[in-house]
């Protein structure tokens, strides 16, 4: 996370400055070379890690295979992953904090840019800046927030992404954008790590990578509903409305983590 992070301190500044001094179309043209070498790179350097299916992982999925004809170990995997109502709750909540975290990069540029003239290159240093405090404060903030609850710690994620996302609408210049990027920038750097540990600390051992696989796919859900609810509010309602829907969505996802740590004390 933190050297994917330090791509990102370079990559909306130097972006930022393609798009404002010369145009989109060679802003392209680099991430498209770019992308080449890295799949170059990928496809010949890097060695496959992925270890061979161990006996007993085939023992399991013959014995599977054979019981009641279509039963096979994918269709039972995912039937226990729908039937755990703690996890399945978990998802709902994350669906709901991505509508919210999905409005960093769709609905903010636009509203700084039509509201107030802030273009792409400014765009880039307020992204820049929240990739650095990622790669600066990331560790220590990690080993602060190990001594407390999960829950509590993605509760307070979520409050801090509604207080960041909340106050755009209450912003007027660069500056104040740049601080409630900070907050959200907290936020995320709270709620990100813990959240995908708290699936690995819920799920069965030999089901991890398919309830990480489903949280994926609920985080994708919320960052396909959130542009669109960003996107039609400020067409239709305008700008500043869409940032109290999104404080509120923040504080109910928040409410949301904190009961999920006594639906699963109760479970």
């Amino acid at each position: 996370r933190i050297i994917h992070n330090l791509g990102i301190v370079i990559g909306p500044v130097i972006g930022g400055l393609l798009i404002a001094k010369i145009s989109y179309l060679i802003l392209f043209i680099i991430a498209a070379i770019t992308s080449f070498i890295y799949f170059f790179v990928i496809l010949f350097f890097i060695k496959e890690t992925k270890p061979e299916k161990q006996e007993v992982y085939k023992e399991r999925l013959a014995t599977l295979s054979n019981k009641e004809g279509n039963s096979n170990l994918l269709s039972e995997g995912y039937k226990k992953i729908l039937n755990d109502r703690i996890f399945v709750y978990f998802c709902l909540v994350t669906i709901l904090v991505s509508v919210v975290y999905s409005q960093m990069t769709t609905t903010f540029p636009v509203y700084m840019n039509e509201n107030f003239g802030i273009l792409e290159d400014k765009y880039g240093l307020i992204m820049a800046l929240n990739a650095s405090m990622v790669v600066l404060l990331q560790y220590p903030i990690t080993r602060i927030i190990s001594k407390y609850k999960k829950t509590t710690i993605m509760a307070l994620g979520a409050f801090l992404y509604a207080i960041g996302f909340g106050s755009i609408g209450l912003s007027n210049s660069f500056l104040l954008f740049a601080i409630n990027m900070a907050i959200l920038t907290v936020g995320e750097m709270v709620i990100i790590p813990v959240n995908t540990s708290f699936v690995a600390d819920i799920s069965p051992e030999d089901m991890r990578g398919r309830y990480m696989g489903v949280l994926g796919i609920a985080n994708m859900l919320g960052w396909g509903i959130g542009p669109i609810i960003g996107g039609l509010s400020i067409d239709k309602v305008g700008g500043n409305f869409i940032w109290l829907i999104i404080f509120i969505l923040g504080l109910i996802s928040s409410a949301g983590y904190l009961s999920l740590q006594r639906f699963y004390l109760r479970s």
